[in-house]
């Protein structure tokens, strides 16, 4: 009798155990799921927050600004690649945020 006793205490503990896993397996795969269809939303909304702020706008503005005088003394060959790297450059800010001379340079569009 004390046996059968004993086995069904052991059984309990097991079965609260892969219970108790059983739940922490749900919890993590719900954890998962919601990061997986949420992250790239916090993300998209945080990077939109981060490029509006005034200090990546300026630094853009002083990037591009500092491409277009070298732009400016720059001879034939080198204007090129100058103005591959403005237009890389301009693709990731709001070109009405820039001043105009930057706004109507060419190789900023």
């Amino acid at each position: 009798m004390y046996e059968v006793g004993m086995y069904k205490r052991v059984l309990v503990v097991v079965a609260s155990v892969l219970a108790l896993l059983a739940i922490i397996w749900i919890v993590q795969g719900n954890d998962f799921f919601m990061y997986k269809v949420f992250a790239p939303r916090y993300e998209a909304a945080r990077r939109e927050v981060f490029i509006n702020t005034p200090s990546y706008v300026n630094g853009k503005r002083q990037f591009l600004a500092r491409l277009h005088h070298e732009w400016e003394n720059a001879d034939a060959g080198h204007r090129e690649s100058l103005c591959a790297l403005a237009r890389s450059e301009a693709a990731t800010v709001d070109m009405n945020l820039m001043p105009a001379e930057l706004r109507t340079w060419e190789c900023a569009r």
